[in-house]
């Protein structure tokens, strides 16, 4: 194999960001060149010298001004370097363009074999953390534990393959979702020994690990008895598919392999004879072989492929073996949605703790064991709607674990505790705990029914543990699939802190708590890596995204996103007027965000606004939208629209139907005030007749389909990009534009999920056109 270093020379102020464009075009690590070798230049800059001039910098460390340093990393050389390096040039650029001092800026390439990049591994190695609780550190290095971290200590100088690989830190994530204690792990290829260590120390009662390189074995018998798991680390010398051959089919629960993907699939058969029912492998390596190969020959073996990280040429994956469940199947689960995107996210978040268990995912009318509700309740109406859904699946499914999720119980848990036959109530924290209760559950309903207790899945936490999160804090959930190849949420916020006087979901939801910017980038980058070319970013509060992190905020990420391989649009779901800031207006104005805004209004009243504690009059509402569509042509505004909130006049409702009709929106969300029990707004006077609302609600969808037509016909004429989702029906195909225009098109399937450029020549409707495929598309 052999390998490119990149060496990256800046001015020391653009240090960070040039190790952070290097580590996001895929380098595991970073190492730092200092010429002048000091051993501490500012408090909180820690540096370690390893005798070849070479010095690596603590996380979290500011940079020391007045010079130029070198940022090292080191790649694979396979045909996926020169556009790396490109994209990495092209970075460079930008930084510059931005008025960052590069310095000298360069960028230079030295082809490298295997035991120079050995050598260089100390340099490359630096601590970092995995996950919501694992640290890997360096021998030399110190670190204060935290309550909740489990910190493991390898020494990378002593082997090949430590700690920074992509592939090892996707291994390390996995394990720490999955191991529950008790498990029989075998670990192939062992590097360092760190995956076998981590599986230790996570509570696996006994793991066996091989490898063939002797210098690896000596490192991974220090490193188990440094980190005091001598007693449950063994360590052999050998090849890693003749060694499972040694122990009985189905014996063992977790197999990991840091390997080469073209070895995985060698293996795949070793992995699945040596699986028990419903055990799981953790595979990773260099991709030198097709994706498809390695999912094609673990379906042959048996084994199920339920999540993959990608990092650049890395891969990691966990796969499961099919278990043996009630009536020789697997243990079937099935999860409902209402309500908001933030929930449908969510919903995928929980499936993915099922699918990682080995459960099977069926539709909600189909009969399964487990039946999940995730709730809404941001108007009475959807409430009452949860209610209705709890009580229905609680009756209809006698026999199965039913447990309620999400907002609804988070504010009514005493109300959702009383329906008959609910098994599990959990709100919107702690919801790693969700399958351990269901577990639990399960074993009750089976003693109750004199039966033998049901095939478990395998625990992603001991009993009675929170997942390490910290109250209030952002849950780090993983997803196992998204559905679908075109569009993906993701979920960056969580919780809101603006207590309008008219909703519940500050009392549902919580306070802010933002997801951390790297966690997003790799979010984002694995679904691109698998297909999805628009990503939309949500959250309770998106605008708000940051203001907990600090040093950060909801441009900040969108701008880390830009430029990830594969990934053709990024779009907000949702923004609070006085959070569109210049800096994202700049980055639809490039190209960077879909040119749509979703701005909620709720009034157009200024004396109804400051009643409902909005915190913006509509003159501060129109000069950000009209400083936005100035900026940017073409730009979309969608709204939000209250109708009959408490003491709103005639007199007040006719303000704010002139307002929208003037401020010409795309498309008008209309909602009728719905009293919420425990907000200010239920308790106020002047509470408005349900006519008068329906009356006032009915204007306003009017005055939405006028203003969503007009916006249409208004761009009639214009050449627009389609990123088409799908076949409807007639075999028209469908998709939208970057402004949120539904446009049907002719043209053959072969375009679903392409960008087919169309010049839009009627309007269909509200938000909805007709378009003709122009340029190198006309003639398909």
């Amino acid at each position: 194999m052999k390998w490119t270093e990149v060496r990256v020379r800046v001015a020391a102020e653009a240090v960070e960001a040039a190790s952070n464009a290097l580590i996001e075009e895929g380098a595991g690590g970073v190492a730092i060149q200092d010429p002048s070798l000091v051993d501490r230049v500012k408090r909180g800059w820690i540096w370690e010298e390893d005798g070849a001039g070479v010095v690596a910098a603590a996380e979290g460390a500011t940079s020391p001004a007045g010079r130029e340093m070198t940022v090292v990393a080191y790649y694979p050389t396979t045909e996926r370097l020169a556009p790396r390096l490109a994209r990495l040039r092209e970075r460079l650029r930008d930084m510059a363009r931005c008025g960052l001092d590069l310095g000298a800026g360069e960028l230079v390439t030295t082809e490298v074999d295997d035991r120079d990049w050995a050598d260089a591994w100390k340099a490359y190695f630096k601590p970092r953390r995995l996950g919501r609780r694992m640290v890997i550190r360096p021998s030399w290095e110190e670190y204060e534990a935290g309550p909740d971290d489990l910190v493991i200590v390898i020494d990378p100088g002593t082997a090949f393959g430590t700690g920074t690989h992509a592939t090892t830190a996707g291994c390390l994530l996995f394990l720490e979702e999955t191991m529950a204690g008790g498990e029989r792990v075998i670990d192939c290829g062992t590097g360092s020994g760190i995956l076998a260590v981590a599986a230790a120390r996570l509570g696996a009662a006994f793991v066996e690990t091989v490898d063939n390189d002797e210098a690896s074995v000596i490192a991974a018998k220090a490193n188990a008895r440094d980190n005091g798991v001598a007693d449950r680390v063994s360590v052999t010398f050998g090849d890693g598919g003749a060694f499972l051959d040694r122990f009985a089919a189905g014996s063992i629960d977790l197999v990991t392999a840091n390997l080469v993907a073209d070895l995985l699939v060698r293996l795949a058969p070793a992995f699945a004879r040596a699986l028990r029912p419903g055990g799981l492998v953790i595979g990773s390596g260099i991709v030198n072989t097709r994706l498809d190969d390695v999912d094609e020959a673990f379906a042959r073996a048996g084994l199920t492929i339920v999540d993959r990280k990608t990092e650049g040429d890395w891969v990691t994956v966990l796969a499961a073996r099919a278990g043996d469940g009630p009536a020789g199947r697997r243990p079937r689960v099935a999860v409902t949605t209402l309500g908001c995107k933030v929930n449908q996210y969510d919903s995928e978040t929980l499936l993915g703790l099922f699918t990682r268990a080995g459960y099977d995912v069926v539709p909600a009318h189909e009969e399964a064991d487990v039946y999940v509700i995730n709730t809404c309740v941001v108007t009475g109406r959807a409430a009452a709607k949860s209610r209705r859904l709890v009580h229905r699946v609680a009756r209809d499914h006698p026999g199965a674990v039913v447990a309620v999720a999400g907002c609804y119980p988070q504010t009514e848990q005493a109300e959702v505790l009383d329906i008959p036959g609910v098994d599990v109530v959990i709100g919107t924290r702690d919801r790693g705990r969700l399958l351990d209760m269901v577990e639990e559950a399960r074993r009750s309903h089976a003693a109750e029914a004199g039966l033998a207790e049901p095939v478990p899945g395998l625990r992603l936490t001991p009993p009675g543990s929170t997942g390490g999160a910290r109250p209030w804090s952002y849950e780090e959930l993983p997803i196992a699939e998204f559905h679908g190849r075109t569009r993906a949420t993701v979920k960056i916020q969580e919780g809101c802190e603006q207590y309008c006087s008219y909703c519940i979901i500050p009392y549902a939801r919580g306070p802010v708590r933002s997801r951390r910017p790297e966690d997003v980038v790799a979010e984002v980058r694995r679904l691109a890596a698998a297909g999805f070319k628009e990503v939309v970013l949500t959250g309770i509060h998106l605008g708000a995204y940051g203001r907990d992190l600090g040093g950060t905020d909801l441009a900040a990420v969108v701008g880390r996103l830009a430029g990830l391989p594969g990934l053709a649009r990024v779009r907000l779901s949702s923004i609070e007027p006085m959070e569109i800031t210049p800096a994202l207006v700049d980055l639809i104005a490039d190209g960077v965000l879909c040119r749509h805004l979703h701005v909620p209004l709720q009034s157009g009243s200024t004396r109804t606004l400051a009643a409902m504690n909005r915190h913006y009059t509509p003159d501060d509402y129109r000069r950000v939208i009209d400083a936005a569509r100035a900026r940017v042509p073409g730009l979309a505004v969608s709204t939000d629209v209250m109708a009959g909130f408490p003491g709103e006049t005639e007199a007040d409702f006719e303000d704010s139907y002139t307002f929208v009709r003037s401020l010409g929106f795309s498309r008008l969300h209309v909602f009728k005030y719905s009293r919420r029990r425990g907000t200010p707004a239920a308790s106020m006077p002047g509470q408005v007749a349900s006519a008068d609302k329906t009356a006032r609600s009915a204007r306003l969808i009017a005055l939405g389909e006028e203003l969503g037509l007009a916006f249409v016909h208004g761009l009639l004429g214009a050449v627009a990009e389609v990123l088409v989702e799908g076949e409807e029906e007639g075999h028209r195909l469908e998709g939208l534009t970057d402004n949120y225009i539904r446009v049907r098109l002719d043209g053959p399937a072969t375009w679903q999920n392409e960008l087919i450029r169309v010049v839009l020549e009627t309007a269909t409707g509200p938000g909805a056109a007709d378009g003709r495929p122009v340029g190198e598309y006309s003639q398909w």
